[in-house]
């Protein structure tokens, strides 16, 4: 049994593990070990230091923004989802070969998808501010 041995289960111990060794013979060791006693109190007193860390809690709610902005967009969104419906339909169809015209009408749809949305889709915006901040 070595010092690192000792370490280590007496690492698992803290965590709420089960050891590889004893309790009885880490406190042995521990107490007949300058170095082991000293490791052992330098991470007790760091696990008591991160313990004593808290989460930030924010106390504003993004969901009344979130779903302001969603309420905007569903009359966009269901011509959306009635444009990709379509599409699917007329891709499957195995009526007679489209040739360049089935490029085409996705080229199109997609379009017309960027024109009902409004914006540009390739660009990111990662701000969201509520209605309030913004005035």
């Amino acid at each position: 049994m070595t010092c690192e041995d000792v370490r280590l289960a007496a690492m698992a111990l803290a965590d709420g593990e089960e050891p590889a060794l004893a309790r009885e013979v880490i406190e042995v060791h521990v107490a007949g070990c300058m170095r082991c006693q000293q490791d052992l109190d330098a991470l007790t007193a760091q696990a008591r230091m991160w313990r004593s860390y808290s989460r930030r809690s924010y106390a504003t709610d993004l969901w009344p923004a979130i779903e302001t902005r969603l309420g905007r967009w569903r009359p966009r969104l269901a011509i959306l989802v009635l444009l990709l419906v379509a599409f699917r339909v007329l891709e499957v169809a195995p009526a007679r070969a489209a040739g360049l015209w089935f490029p085409l009408l996705a080229i199109v749809a997609a379009g017309v998808v960027f024109a009902l949305l409004q914006q540009n889709p390739f660009t990111i915006n990662t701000e969201l501010r509520l209605d309030a901040e913004e005035s």
